[in-house]
């Protein structure tokens, strides 16, 4: 097992695109055999925990209460959180990283002091790190959301209603 111990914050119980690639994430946290705790973001799904995903059963012993005492006295290496939140997970002792997008050629002006805060801030579109880093989010790299090629099948056809 892999010494960092990792803390995942991010939507864990809904079908939105960031909680599908929070879900990839822990999938490769598993298949990496890292230390890590998942702190999930409750505020974007009404469905609580009734949801069924590939790694739902992984994730039972790693689920841990974001205000939990062992967190504050044994802080995580790497704190990743996937999307900007409105209650961060930070410590001086971690590395933070927080991996998020906004789709227009700014960054907003009310989540720049949480970005520049963070040690990294992963966006999944090139034009998204442009937009950041004129926005003056310097601390702003390239990093794609996750493709799982057990499920993802580019032979299908997708033709859109018209197609020819």
């Amino acid at each position: 097992m892999k010494e960092d111990q990792v803390l995942l914050h991010g939507p864990l119980y809904d079908h939105s695109g960031y909680a599908t690639a929070f879900r990839s994430m822990i999938d490769i946290m598993n298949s990496l055999d890292y230390q890590y705790l998942i702190v999930p973001d409750f505020r974007w799904s009404g469905l609580g925990t009734n949801i069924n995903f590939s790694c739902n059963g992984a994730i039972k012993n790693h689920l841990i209460n974001k205000n939990s005492s062992f967190l504050k006295n044994n802080p995580p290496d790497i704190i990743y959180q996937m999307q900007r939140s409105r209650s961060p997970i930070n410590s001086s002792n971690s590395l933070n990283i927080i991996h998020t997008m906004f789709e227009t050629d700014q960054c907003p002006q009310g989540w720049k002091l949480e970005l520049n805060q963070a040690d990294m801030v992963m966006n999944p579109s090139e034009f998204g790190v442009g937009a950041f880093k004129r926005s003056g989010i310097s601390n702003c790299y390239y990093m794609p959301f996750y493709i799982d090629t057990n499920k993802f099948n580019s032979d299908i056809n997708k033709s859109i209603k018209g197609d020819k």
